[in-house]
Parts: C-alpha cells; structure tokens; sequence
C-alpha cells in the first residue's frame, strides 16, 4: 500500500491526496512511499503474544520442591546399614578383617550383647508356666534397678576383657598400631558370634523356655561367653609384638588380671544383685500369702 506522508506535521496521506488534510500542507510533489502498517501489526502480535506469555508467567504456579530429607536420619540409617555389614562380615569371617570400620561399632556390639542377655534373663523369669514360680516373682517384685544392674553387671564383664587385652597387647606385647576404640571394634569382631548368641537366647525365652529347659538356655549363655574368650585369645595371638615378652606369657599375665578384675566386679556388683535376690525370697518367705500358695503345693 502506497502512502503519502505530511512533511509538515507527519501524518499519514492516501496516495492521491494533494493537500494534507491535518494542517493544509501542499503534499502534491511527495513522493508516495511504502507503508509500514503490516509490520506493525506483526510488531503489534508480538507485543500480544508478549503480553500473553507475561500473563501465563503470573498465573502459572511454580512446582512445588520435593522435601528434603532429615539429615539426622539419613546419617542414622546409614551408620544402622554399615553396623550390620559389620556384624555379617564377622559372622563369615571373625578373624578376618578387611576393611576399617567405625571406632563405636566395638562398643555398641557389646552394648546390645548385654541389653539381648539381661531381657533373656527378664522374658524367662517372667514366662515360667509354673503356678510357685510365678506366684513367688509376683511376691518378689524385682524392679527395674535389679535388671539394670544385671545389664550393667554383663557389661561391665565385656568391657573387663577388651580391656585387659588391650592391655596386654599395647604394654604387654607393644603393638601399639590401633586405639583403644579401634582395638574394642577388631575385639568385637572376633566376638560378635556371642551378639548372635545372646539373640537366640532372647528368642529361646520369648518362646516360653521351661524349667526343664533351663540347661539348654544356661549351654547357649555359655557359648557365647565361649565367643568371647576366644576374642581374648586371638587378640593378643595376632598383635604385632615388638617387646620381647613372648604372646604365650603375655596371654597367661593377662588372663590372671582378667581374672583379678573380674573377681572385683562380681565383688561388687555381683554381690549387690545377689543380696537383692536373697532379700526377695526372705519376703517373699515372711509373707503370709505367698505361705498360703506355698501350702496348696
């Protein structure tokens, strides 16, 4: 489309127009030119399709971000998930260790060892189907501090023979290559068949272990104490010596002082869980009604 434009006041004159209609200028000599309106009417669907996009960018709602998880619980699971590689690998091999584990995987091996062995204890002396037995732990009334102390009792008998043996090959032998947490994780290793042991036990006992069956729950307590003394053996058998003691007496001067403290903690602790079990039958002796039960049998 042809086109004149006003040179006086710029508007935009038909092709023939010989006097501009806005101000009355003479625009016979100009020359008509091309017009420029479908440009700008693609100028103008462009600035639409613009403002439509914009309008879409304002109603458009962004994605909602997927939650992130809990550090906390992550590194929880995670330190689960390698424990438990931990205890496969000993039970497939307990003398061989191939890889560095974390220094607490010792201490919470014994940890949960002691926990599975005091509910032994617990599940079986609250599940005996005899009427006397059950009647006499009812009299008894043994609280939560008598099976803490058993716990604590059973730790403690764990933690005397990493330590002694620790003790034998760090002084003793002079293998001073591992820390103590690190030395209690390998010790672990060694022993954690007695973890699996103590878990039969506790199965054995949620599944109503009778009086009659009491040796085969005392057999299965002594295996896994067995476990551990084998720990205490290969221990100090594979340290690296560089003393000149020879790993024959430093086996023989550290099982006399497992022995020595062992003797202290059962002096101790042992003997308070007993006067405890003593001081519960004496009531339960003294009281009328377990007297009257006691008759009817």
């Amino acid at each position: 489309m042809m086109i004149k434009i006003c040179p006086n006041c710029g508007t935009q004159l038909a092709e023939n127009t010989k006097f501009c209609t806005h101000c009355g200028q003479d625009v016979r000599e100009v020359v008509p030119t091309t017009t420029s309106k479908p440009a700008a009417a693609n100028q103008t669907v462009t600035k639409s399709e613009i403002h439509t996009q914009t309008d879409n960018s304002k109603v458009t709602v962004p994605p909602t971000p997927a939650p992130q998880p809990n550090a906390n619980v992550e590194a929880t699971k995670q330190y689960a998930r390698n424990y438990w590689q931990f205890l496969l690998a000993s039970l497939k091999h307990p003398f061989t260790i191939k890889t560095t584990y974390h220094r607490y995987f010792g201490f919470v091996s014994f940890m949960i060892a002691a926990l599975l062995a005091t509910l032994s204890i617990v599940t079986t002396l609250h599940s005996q189907s005899s009427e006397a037995f059950r009647a006499f732990m009812m009299q008894a009334n043994l609280g939560f501090t008598f099976y803490l102390r058993i716990f604590i009792f059973t730790l403690l008998i764990y933690m005397a023979q990493f330590s002694v043996a620790y003790l034998s090959t760090h002084v003793l032998l002079g293998d001073r290559r591992f820390s103590y947490l690190q030395f209690t994780t390998r010790f672990a290793h060694y022993s954690n068949l007695n973890v699996f042991a103590m878990a039969l036990l506790l199965l054995f006992s949620l599944m109503g272990i009778s009086m009659t069956n009491l040796v085969l729950f005392i057999l299965i307590g002594s295996v896994g104490s067995f476990f551990t003394s084998v720990a205490f053996a290969a221990s100090i058998f594979s340290a690296q010596a560089t003393n000149t003691l020879d790993k024959i007496y430093a086996y023989f001067l550290g099982s006399v002082i497992l022995g020595i403290v062992v003797m202290i903690i059962s002096s101790i602790v042992g003997a308070s869980i007993i006067d405890t079990i003593i001081k519960a039958i004496e009531n339960v002796i003294n009281n009328s009604d377990w007297q009257r039960i006691f008759s009817n049998f």
